[in-house]
């Protein structure tokens, strides 16, 4: 999850040069430095964030296939009076 949200992020803003004000510093600063200095997003690291993408895709797809193929069918156990004859 925190992959796919670092890529969101580092996607959208982490290459604007747009100044950005934040509340308690007196001068503004552009998005893509205050991006890297304080959360240390940078916009060219979204590579291995696509690789990882793929790669969790590869490893857990093979998983859930072979879990809908094993699924037994499922059967309903009834239980009836006199021990279960008749």
């Amino acid at each position: 999850m925190s992959w796919t949200i670092y890529g969101v992020i580092a996607s959208q803003f982490a290459d604007s040069d747009c100044k950005v004000t934040v509340s308690g510093q007196s001068t503004s600063t552009v998005v893509k430095d205050y991006l890297k200095e304080n959360m240390g997003f940078e916009h060219n690291f979204l590579g291995y964030v696509v690789l990882d993408h793929f790669g969790c895709h590869h490893i857990f797809h093979p998983i859930r296939i072979r879990d809908q193929v094993l699924e037994l069918p499922k059967t309903r156990v009834c239980a009836t009076k006199g021990g279960g004859h008749g």
